[in-house]
């Protein structure tokens, strides 16, 4: 891994912001876009198919006409993101773990972590661990190229979400191929489902969450009905 940042130190804010802004061109272009830095003509712009998309002005406000204001508040979106875990990346310790040296600790919870690499494409990975017995090593990896999904990982594994009341990209596919299927509305999928079949998965996973609350009510309430005696 390519040893950009003095980790003994708190980097400046320059060095943070220079990160950030590397890894975010990086990942416009891998999307397809083109960034145009600025120079004596104009300012800084990005690009999409040969039209401009976004500029910046002199303060780094991101300006954008009316009819791309969808794609520019994505661009944010992936701007903020890249702002969150390249911070959070280079402010990070070490792991101390000898098998995981290139991964910096980002999260640590509830016996698991969240940490994360740059490789020397200057891409990121990330990974969940669980931490072992004796708590100075890491298994049971989760290995992602999205940090979303990384942070979603870590939410679910320490209990900061609670898994019933989590659909998996598996189960909203099945939901929707299935709905799709019984409006009649023609497209591809990967399976096909009947309405009942959809139907047991949505209600499953419901079940987890307010059939047993609904069993205690309907005790309590059959409970309360024995002191009566029918008219």
């Amino acid at each position: 891994m390519r040893d950009q940042y003095n980790l003994t130190s708190m980097p400046s804010q320059e060095c943070i912001e220079a990160a950030v802004r590397r890894e975010f061109i990086r990942r416009m272009c891998a999307k397809g876009y083109e960034h145009v830095p600025a120079d004596s003509c104009y300012p800084e712009r990005i690009f999409k198919d040969g039209q401009e998309i976004v500029k910046y002005n002199e303060y780094n406000d991101m300006l954008f006409k009316p009819k791309n204001r969808e794609t520019a508040y994505k661009l944010a979106d992936i701007q903020k993101e890249v702002q969150e875990y390249v911070t959070a990346y280079i402010k990070a310790k070490a792991t101390g773990a000898e098998h995981n040296q290139d991964y910096h600790l980002l999260l640590d919870f509830n016996r698991h972590v969240l940490a994360a690499r740059e490789s020397s494409s200057g891409s990121f990975m990330f990974v969940t661990w669980k931490k072992d017995y004796n708590g100075n090593g890491y298994e049971l990896g989760h290995y992602f190229a999205d940090f979303a999904a990384a942070k979603e990982d870590f939410a679910l594994r320490v209990g900061l979400i609670n898994e019933n009341k989590h659909f998996t990209e598996l189960e909203m596919k099945v939901i929707r191929a299935g709905l799709l299927a019984s409006n009649d509305i023609d497209v591809e999928t990967q399976c096909s489902l009947s309405g009942k079949e959809v139907a047991e998965v949505v209600v499953e996973k419901i079940n987890a969450i307010i059939a047993p609350e609904i069993a205690e009510q309907q005790k309590q309430f059959e409970a309360e009905g024995e002191d009566y005696e029918p008219e």
